[in-house]
């Protein structure tokens, strides 16, 4: 699969990898990650998938809520947090088409420590695209963290150069006090 690499001169550390310039705090590198993500969402969808293999890898941005998570500063909900992380995906089109990789390498906020690897299972799709369910875990401040989501998106692009959707769903969280469960909503963006 060919592709075409556009990358705005602002946003290409936020791709190459979440920890970004040197000095760049944990709320830069997620107003870029929600300007890149509002910039490829109003592109045109990709009509016609070209056939091959693709690499594609990006940010995630996520808002955790979960019920009972202590906060480091005062905010609206106590329940809330921010973690934002890279993606690769390998995408491989033909007479079927199929789409898996991992989300890792996350930043939380409010003094959270989020560590581990999301793995998006290999899921096929038709035209455009597609939506992958998952349930895996990551650790935060060292207790288990289970989430079950759906990473799920489109291609954008005349020739597929970007990958962009939302990755929502459900947590469970259990730090040894009891079970706390919660709600994922985010997004990501690569090319």
């Amino acid at each position: 699969m060919t592709r075409r690499v556009y990358i705005l001169l602002a946003i290409a550390p936020i791709l190459a990898g979440c920890g970004g310039p040197a000095g760049q705090t944990f709320t830069e590198k997620f107003e870029v990650h929600e300007s890149l993500f509002a910039h490829v969402e109003s592109l045109t969808n990709t009509v016609l998938m070209p056939n091959g293999q693709a690499v594609y890898t990006g940010v995630v941005g996520m808002t955790l809520d979960i019920d009972g998570i202590p906060q480091a500063t005062v905010t609206a909900d106590a329940g809330d947090f921010h973690a934002i992380g890279d993606f690769s995906v390998t995408v491989n089109v033909g007479l079927t088409s199929d789409i898996s990789g991992v989300m890792n390498n996350f930043t939380a906020d409010e003094g959270h420590d989020l560590t581990g690897t999301l793995t998006i299972p290999t899921t096929t799709f038709s035209g455009n695209q597609f939506s992958v369910p998952y349930t895996d875990s990551l650790s935060l401040n060292g207790s288990p963290l289970v989430f079950s989501g759906t990473f799920a998106g489109l291609f954008k692009g005349s020739n597929a150069e970007w990958i962009w959707g939302g990755n929502n769903g459900t947590t469970t969280y259990d730090d040894g006090s009891g079970l706390q469960n919660g709600t994922l909503l985010g997004g990501f963006v690569g090319q």
